[in-house]
């Protein structure tokens, strides 16, 4: 018996201060451990970024028209090769781990019977000078579908670089973006576009 009760002694003390140095609840309610980690969370910069959730173009242009319709920029071509959306002039400072995310949504384009065939498809990065410098990106349309939005989502680092400046030179310079949607001969045509939540994200020495 005696030895029985010195167990009891030992075990209880055991468990009690287990559960109380970690409030851990079955249900995921509370967890120290995750409130003292988001404490210290550092969330990551916006380099650059455009939501038109203010009606305006926000400096926007496209082939032929743009224009502000439910928060999102519209824009159109009519009669060019290519449909195409130039974002306003930006100085920022860019890093190759630096994410680049956007949603387009083709809604028509009158050369093709699906906008998964406009493989002549890129985003790039240019300098207001041209020849300066642009960093372009090939986008896969494999999945696009008419009027379904699209996320794409890549690095700078993804970009291939061609200008007079240097690569490092041009993530420094003043910049524009610019989308373009093309088939591969660059058929005249009549099309619509629709571009939201454009984003240029750190990525690092940040959480979220």
């Amino acid at each position: 018996m005696c030895r029985w009760g010195l167990v009891l002694v030992l075990v209880l003390p055991a468990c009690s201060l287990y559960f109380g140095t970690n409030t851990h609840h079955d249900g995921g309610v509370h967890h120290d451990a995750d409130i003292d980690f988001d404490a210290g969370a550092v969330s990551c910069a916006v380099v650059m970024s455009y939501d038109w959730n203010d009606g305006t173009s926000q400096g926007w242009t496209a082939s032929t028209t743009v224009s502000n319709v439910g928060g999102a920029l519209v824009f159109t071509n009519q009669g060019n090769g290519s449909l195409q959306a130039f974002g306003p002039e930006a100085a920022n400072v860019l890093a190759e781990t630096d994410s680049i995310s956007f949603s387009v949504r083709i809604d028509q384009y009158s050369s093709v019977t699906s906008p998964s065939k406009l493989v002549a498809s890129t985003f790039s990065l240019n300098t207001p000078f041209p020849g300066d410098g642009t960093l372009q990106f090939a986008l896969d349309v494999s999945t696009l579908a008419f009027g379904q939005p699209h996320v794409f989502t890549f690095p700078v680092s993804a970009g291939t670089f061609g200008g007079s400046l240097t690569r490092a030179a041009f993530l420094g310079h003043v910049k524009f973006a610019s989308l373009l949607f093309a088939d591969q001969s660059f058929s005249s045509n009549t099309s619509t576009g629709v571009l939201d939540d454009f984003k240029i994200v750190q990525t690092v020495g940040c959480t979220r």
